[in-house]
């Protein structure tokens, strides 16, 4: 995935209103719509989708072992829009039956096209939008990530679910975690609670209200565990502007 970035809504139809090929459409939506990836995309048949006369299941059904990624069985919930547009291209397929796959080469053959190919298709409807660097066939994925973890209310493991992430610990990476929002919430932990300060007011520390503290360029001194200063701390203050001191030396030692 490296550094890609997910597409904005104003991006995704941009590139909806460029793209005319029923097959690259189906690619597109797919890949926003349900986060698979493209080894998992090329990999559908029409079984997964469709349930005969019936018509499109309710979910896309991926069985374990489909690619190497896909450890377990995966029931993934399929949309309006991705109905819509995976249906006009099923219409083009020609023959067809449940062992069809979705994104086969020609009608003759029953043989998906290649992960390059694939690519190739997206990169094209990239750069028909405007889009350059920054935004490759992942950005699929991760534009899916981000808006279902926004529509979880920031659901952590709701988001890893719909990846089909074993572990959480891989869904971090396709999220945009906002910086001042983590300084924001670290700041509320405790602050929020009202505790009441206890004993003599220290002026010399510098310490403001919330609303006019200027961080910028700012970065804490670092003090090593020294048992000494429960009662001195303030003996230690001059030396903090000086750096890390090598040694703590209190009360006469």
């Amino acid at each position: 995935m490296g550094g890609c970035r997910a597409l904005s809504e104003e991006q995704v139809k941009a590139i909806a209103r460029g793209l005319d090929d029923t097959r690259a459409r189906a690619l597109f939506f797919l890949g926003i719509g349900t986060g698979l990836r493209i080894s998992e995309m090329l990999a559908v048949e029409l079984r997964f989708l469709l349930d005969g006369a019936r018509g499109f299941r309710a979910y896309l059904e991926l069985p374990a072992g489909t690619t190497g990624k896909t450890h377990r069985h995966r029931s993934i919930a399929l949309g309006h829009t991705v109905k819509r547009e995976l249906a006009r291209h099923i219409e083009t397929l020609g023959n067809r039956n449940g062992y069809t796959l979705l994104f086969r080469k020609n009608k003759r053959r029953n043989e998906a096209i290649g992960a390059r190919q694939a690519r190739r298709i997206l990169k094209d409807a990239f750069s028909a939008a405007g889009l350059g660097a920054g935004y490759s066939c992942h950005s699929l994925r991760k534009t899916f990530a981000e808006r279902v973890y926004a529509a979880t209310s920031e659901n952590f493991f709701l988001t890893a679910a719909a990846l089909g992430h074993l572990s959480p610990a891989s869904t971090v990476h396709y999220l945009s975690l906002h910086t001042a929002r983590v300084d924001e919430a670290v700041r509320a932990a405790l602050d929020g609670m009202g505790v009441e300060a206890c004993g003599k007011p220290v002026d010399n520390l510098g310490i403001t209200e919330p609303s006019s503290v200027d961080n910028s360029g700012w970065v804490p001194p670092l003090v090593p565990p020294c048992p000494e200063l429960s009662t001195t701390f303030p003996q230690v203050l001059p030396r903090l502007s000086t750096g890390y001191p090598q040694k703590c030396q209190l009360g006469g030692r």
